[in-house]
């Protein structure tokens, strides 16, 4: 199997996977136990790129324990050990790959300490960093209300596309029923018919902003 094929189903054992995991802890769930988090955070989320331009190395050390074309890589390896290991020795910031089946992670490695002893703060740093920290809480509130918002948009568009093309099956059988020589009424059909299609098609347009966002 080549690289491609690889990541392609990676990508649709990824999506399934997705698709499971949203049955048993529905999206509106998740987004309340993230705002639970950020709220008993006592530390601002870190930030990646900040690390990397304060860093003398720019160094994104990656940790995974298997590879999917190669296999295992390091089967005993910890989450706890290693990434602290790339951080004492230069890198700015680390990837830790979560998946199971492909690369042998667990979800339970981003609940680790990946962060070496902090050094003490001045009132002047403590209290940008409570600042930070509530900057970012809000903005992961705004995100969250932003992707419901989309949700429901989402959701009003898909009962719209069916109610659509629920009518433009009711035209379409009636404009097989008429007779051929019912010129206006097929013409008043057929303007109805391209009418529906360009709503169906601005509603699918309103679903994929959804997808990108």
């Amino acid at each position: 199997m080549n690289e491609k094929d690889i990541l392609s189903e990676i990508v649709a054992n990824k999506r399934q996977e997705v698709e499971t995991f949203k049955q048993v802890l529905p999206l509106r769930k998740l987004y309340a136990m993230v705002e639970q988090k950020l709220s008993l955070a006592d530390a601002p989320v870190p930030s990646m790129r900040q690390s990397l331009v304060d860093s003398g190395t720019g160094i994104i050390a990656e940790f995974k324990r298997k590879s999917p074309s190669k296999g295992w890589i390091r089967q005993d390896g910890s989450a706890e050990v290693i990434p602290l290991a790339y951080q004492a020795n230069g890198a700015a910031a680390l990837s830790i790959l979560t998946d199971t089946k492909y690369f042998g992670g667990y979800d339970e490695y981003m609940e680790y300490k990946h962060s070496s002893a902090r050094a003490e703060a001045t009132p002047a740093a403590e209290a940008k960093t409570e600042s930070d920290s509530k900057a970012k809480y809000m903005e992961s509130k705004r995100l969250v209300a932003e992707i419901r918002k989309r949700e429901k948009q989402t959701e009003r568009a898909e009962a719209e596309i069916e109610a659509l093309e629920a009518e433009k099956a009711a035209l379409e059988a009636e404009a097989a029923g008429e007779a051929s020589s019912d010129y206006i009424r097929l013409s008043e059909i057929a303007a109805k018919t391209a009418e529906i299609d360009e709503k169906i098609n601005a509603a699918f347009d309103i679903m994929a902003e959804e997808e990108d966002f």
